[in-house]
């Protein structure tokens, strides 16, 4: 799977660079760039389209690499809580089973019937 990975990541920079040096090729123009006051000499229009788009890829590549630092952490963080959990699940099941559950006794329960006030006050209530 991972070879297939790495085929399609090497056809895919070929076919970019191959359209790169296309596009090169068609587009020998000379431009001047202006932004902000700022201007640059006359470069080719294909210099200033692929430095344009190494700067986006290097830009991209960035917030790609903070996200895996932020996941990296976060997988960090989960695996000891995991070995906390699973400490904790090993010492719940090496305690002793009690024949009784309860250490107080449970006491009956009452039965109400109809002239009892307090069903007089559940039922007047809005429950």
């Amino acid at each position: 799977m991972r070879a297939i990975k790495n085929l399609s990541i090497f056809i895919s920079a070929l076919l970019i660079l191959g359209v790169m040096g296309l596009f090169s090729v068609q587009n020998f123009e000379s431009v001047t760039l202006q932004f902000m006051g700022w201007g640059t000499p006359k470069i080719p229009l294909a210099g200033a389209v692929i430095s344009a788009f190494c700067m986006g890829f290097l830009c991209a590549s960035c917030v790609f690499f903070i996200n895996q630092l932020r996941l990296k952490s976060d997988r960090r963080k989960l695996k000891k809580q995991l070995i906390k959990m699973e400490q904790e699940l090993v010492s719940l099941r090496n305690l002793p089973i009690d024949e009784e559950p309860f250490d107080q006794p449970i006491e009956e329960a009452q039965i109400v019937d109809g002239s009892d006030e307090t069903s007089e006050k559940l039922s007047s209530s809005n429950y």
